[in-house]
Parts: C-alpha cells; structure tokens; sequence
C-alpha cells in the first residue's frame, strides 16, 4: 500500500505541477478521511485551494479506488464519486474502467432478464424459472441461483417471506441485490407462521374483545396472559 501511494504522489505531482511535500499532505488527509474526502490543511497565504487542484486530487482518488477495486459496480462508484464531489458537484470527472463504461451511473439496462429472478412467496414455486410469469417460491433457492450467474444480480421479492433458519452471505453474493419487486413492499421475518387458528372469545374484567386460540405444541405458549398488555392493543380480531 505504501508503495501505491509513492506511485500516485508522483503521478499527482506531475499532473497537478507541485511539490511533493504537499501532495505527500494532501493523499495523507484523503486517506486518513475516505468518508467525506475534504481538505481540512489550511491553505498556504490564506487563500483557497485552485480549484484545479482540488479536482486533480479528487480525480486521482477517484482512479485510485477503481484501481483497488476494480470489480466496483456502478452505484458503488457513483458513491464515491458523489463522496468526493464535496460542495461543487463539477469537481470530478469520474474515470470509469474500461469494462464499465458508465460507471458512475446507476445503469438500469443492466438489469438483462437472465440477471433478475423474481420470488413471489404466494404463487411461486422453486421448480420455475423465476421470471414474471414463472416466479420462485423461497428467498434461499432465489439466492443459490443467484450464485449460479456468477456475477451480479438482482432479486426481486413480493410476499412475506418466513426463513426457517438463518440466511447466510458471504463473498461468492457480492454484487447480490435484494429488493422488493416494483409496486409492492415485501417482508422477510424469521417469525414462524401459524396458520389455520381458531379465535375463541376469551373473558376479561372489564372487556370483552379479548380472544384466545390453541397452538401448536411445538410453540413455547400455548395460551394469552390476558394480565399482560397487548403488543399491539389497536390490531384487528384474528
């Protein structure tokens, strides 16, 4: 890493035509602050930084996170590009890799059919394509044929989704996005999902919208401690 930065400092002097002491400083302070990347050395005589300057020191950081990270997708390098924009939004002048020619945009066109799987927890089955038409059943297939694309990819979910157990990520989902499908707001819990109860009037002191069901046996409660208050007191009967 040392060794990378002597290599920009030169390069940044170059371009930038100034000494290397200074740019030595100015690489330190954007290393030391990647979040907001401002200048915080006072300037020399009292006045401001040239703003050809500024934006040679925000350009090279710009190339120098592409360069250690070069599988950047493209609303990750719009971030750090919005990160390094400071107050004039015309500072920098992104250089994307040659691979991603629009890099610092949000390209919605990449969203090709054989990248998005849909999962639709009512009317899916893991046995379909998962398209539309054709949609997955579960959040845990969706993302195994996820990996399968080798690349990034989006998931799109509508319903309610119970996991039965933990959902693990690791380095083979980067560049995985999970979201609901457009127009609706999906739900991912890990409650379990307790079907066909039957309400029965339960009598309480002083009400009488009290109800109670059976569950299964499995649950740690079989029965409501109408003594305690309600976690949710204006939810509707059943």
């Amino acid at each position: 890493i040392f060794f990378r930065l002597l290599v920009w400092r030169h390069m940044l002097c170059i371009r930038a035509g100034m000494p290397l002491s200074v740019c030595a400083t100015l690489i330190i302070l954007l290393w030391s602050s990647p979040a907001s990347c401002s200048i915080a050395m006072p300037p020399p005589s009292g006045q401001s930084f040239p703003r050809k300057l500024r934006s040679a020191v925000h350009n090279l950081a710009m190339e120098f996170g592409h360069q250690i990270q070069p599988q950047m997708l493209p609303h990750q390098s719009k971030a750090l590009a919005d990160a390094l924009q400071v107050s004039s939004r015309d500072l920098v002048t992104p250089s994307p890799p040659a691979s991603r020619p629009n890099a610092t945009r949000l390209d919605l066109s990449e969203r090709s059919e054989h990248r998005v799987l849909v999962v639709d927890a009512d009317r899916g089955s893991d046995s379909q394509l998962g398209t539309a038409e054709a949609p997955l059943r579960t959040l845990a297939h969706a993302v195994v044929r996820a990996r399968a694309l080798q690349g990034s990819a989006i998931v799109q979910l509508q319903g309610v989704f119970s996991l039965e157990q933990a959902l693990h990520l690791g380095p083979s989902d980067s560049g995985l996005t999970i979201e609901s499908v457009q127009g609706s707001q999906a739900e991912v819990t890990g409650a379990l999902p307790l079907d066909n109860l039957r309400w029965n009037p339960y009598q309480v002191h002083g009400a009488d919208t009290a109800v109670i069901t059976p569950l299964p046996p499995d649950v740690a409660y079989d029965c409501i401690d109408p003594t305690l208050p309600a976690q949710n007191p204006d939810a509707q009967r059943g």
